[in-house]
């Protein structure tokens, strides 16, 4: 933990056997969330005042690689090289999690709509794929990258996803349809 100001080095969060791959800092800035990988493929969540682990996460049986929380912070995503997302109830840390699937290689990116009802992924199968959170369900799968997608974003209306990838293109994705609107070219 970092103290912004300074610089200065506040305190070291230690518990994971293995490379953390992924943090997020719950909207209210109660949680902190980290991934691992390798031999530890959990999310451990961290009381962000006490820096003690309050919970840990052990669906997922690869690398951690990326979490979000929901914007009113009651549900935590994360995206795996396991192929799946889960979708966790950040209030209550024992109910377990929902699984999407759809994804046939590492999930390397997520983030949640405006209003919380949708996540957006990214993965190295070059696809982006909307869900939905409250039951996992793929309500979209957009193909037109050519090469793995590494950041993935909803625009506050939630009408559009931006998706980067390693193909040097940002391209704009409609979510209602699920085709693309745009294609910015240049990078």
């Amino acid at each position: 933990i970092w103290e912004v100001e300074t610089g200065r080095c506040l305190k070291v969060l230690k518990g994971h056997t293995a490379r953390v791959f992924a943090i997020a800092v719950s909207p209210n800035g109660d949680l902190i969330a980290s991934g691992a990988g390798d031999s530890d493929p959990t999310i451990r969540l961290w009381d962000a005042e006490t820096y003690e682990v309050v919970s840990i996460l052990k669906e997922h049986n690869s690398w951690v690689l990326s979490l979000c929380f929901s914007p009113d912070g009651s549900t935590l995503a994360s995206a795996s090289d396991d192929h799946t997302v889960r979708i966790w109830d950040a209030t209550n840390r024992e109910s377990g999690s929902r699984r999407t699937a759809g994804h046939s290689s590492t999930i390397t990116c997520l983030a949640f709509s405006d209003d919380g009802m949708l996540v957006a992924t990214g993965s190295t199968d070059k696809f982006v794929a909307i869900w939905e959170t409250k039951t996992g369900k793929r309500l979209h799968h957009m193909t037109g990258h050519t090469d793995r997608i590494q950041s993935v974003a909803f625009s506050p209306d939630r009408q559009k996803v931006v998706s980067a990838g390693w193909d040097n293109v940002v391209r704009v994705w409609n979510v209602t349809t699920g085709e693309i609107s745009n294609e910015l070219v240049g990078h």
